[in-house]
């Protein structure tokens, strides 16, 4: 089959390395498809083209890697041509173990003009390594009624885990402009909110964990409404766990970058920090007001601190000035708006050549013109 390079390159290698980074699972299981009597030691997505994706596989008991193309099934964006090679693979059952959570809110406090903490109890303990990890919070409240599951409760989850599995085969046979709506739908009353701190506690014989939610509110927008709203008792529902990767962290002389959205995140980082290399840190907001979420954070000792205050717009600029005037880094952490954060990660890559494991810069949120 032909094999077309992408014209937007540096796109294309954008979606490489995030797949790479943290959709394994569904590159495996692209590869079982084509070889189901096989098991892969790791799966690899090399290359991007018009026409399909190219991965190389290497056999658990082999070190010889092998290449598989697989072309695409459906029109649309690069993205949604690669992610629905994925979707398209993707076992329901698998999908269904994704962790669910129910968190109990038990207390609530704004600690600068625009970031509220919620803190909350769950019977189910929180990932040792949780910094950065995400949640998909539901933007709705549920509240207590019966401490017994009734039957028939029971009999409504059941229904509900066919009714998804079924929407996921459906979903591969619909048009994608109807897919799109389908799954827009689904996901606008949903946000993802980071893991600030977690612990846990013994009362009356039982281990009880506890988690921090630092939420940064903005506005009318839906997050920082029901955010503003919730009390306590309140019980928030989260529909998945999504961990950050960033082992490179561990060793070198390294940079973290934060826009308000993802200090908690940065601010996670910096409390499980084990590298003996202090970082630098690139503090960045729209208020200076707001930089004040860090005077409780202890930093690594030696940690330099860059504050820089601007409009969002300007941030990406702003940020690539700072990593310019540093003698030197080995891997970039760093989130922000989607537009200054492809700025910046296209910059470390091709400036610097920062790739993959080293260049770890994401967009944490996405400006829409109204």
């Amino acid at each position: 089959m032909q094999r077309t390079q992408v014209a937007n390159y540096d796109h294309a290698i954008d979606i490489i390395e995030h797949v790479n980074e943290d959709h394994g699972r569904e590159l495996n299981a692209i590869a079982k498809a084509k070889y189901p009597q096989r098991t892969f030691k790791s799966v690899i997505l090399e290359d991007i083209f018009e026409e399909g994706v190219l991965l190389f596989v290497e056999d658990a008991n082999s070190a010889r890697r092998e290449e598989l193309f697989v072309p695409f099934t459906i029109k649309g964006t690069l993205e949604e041509r690669v992610f629905y090679l994925a979707y398209l693979f993707a076992d329901p059952d698998v999908v269904q173990k994704e962790v669910k959570r129910f968190l109990t809110v038990t207390d609530k406090k704004s600690l600068t003009q625009n970031f509220t903490r919620i803190t909350v109890r769950t019977e189910l303990p929180f990932p040792e390594q949780w910094a950065g990890l995400c949640f998909s919070t539901h933007l709705k409240t549920l509240t207590h009624q019966t401490p017994e599951q009734s039957p028939l409760t029971k009999y409504g989850q059941h229904v509900n885990r066919l009714i998804l599995r079924k929407l996921s085969w459906s979903l591969k046979l619909i048009p994608v402009k109807i897919r799109r709506s389908v799954v827009a739908n689904t996901q606008k009353n949903v946000r993802a909110y980071t893991l600030r701190n977690t612990w846990s506690a013994e009362h009356d014989g039982k281990t009880h964990y506890f988690g921090i939610l630092d939420i940064f509110t903005h506005g009318m927008s839906k997050g920082s409404v029901w955010a503003d709203s919730l009390k306590v008792g309140d019980i928030l529902y989260t529909s998945g766990d999504h961990a950050d990767n960033h082992p490179a962290l561990i060793e070198g002389n390294n940079v973290l970058f934060c826009d308000e959205t993802a200090y908690p995140a940065a601010a996670g980082l910096l409390q499980q920090w084990t590298n003996p290399m202090a970082p630098t840190l690139i503090i960045v907001s729209h208020c200076q007001a707001e930089q004040a979420y860090f005077d409780d954070v202890i930093l690594p000792e030696g940690t330099k601190v860059i504050r820089i205050t601007c409009s969002f717009q300007d941030q990406g600029d702003n940020v690539i000035k700072a990593l310019t005037g540093l003698s030197h880094f080995d891997t970039v952490w760093g989130a922000m708006e989607s537009t200054s954060a492809k700025q910046v990660r296209h910059f470390l890559r091709n400036t610097y050549k920062l790739k993959g494991r080293n260049n770890l810069v994401k967009p944490y949120w996405l400006f829409e013109q109204k």
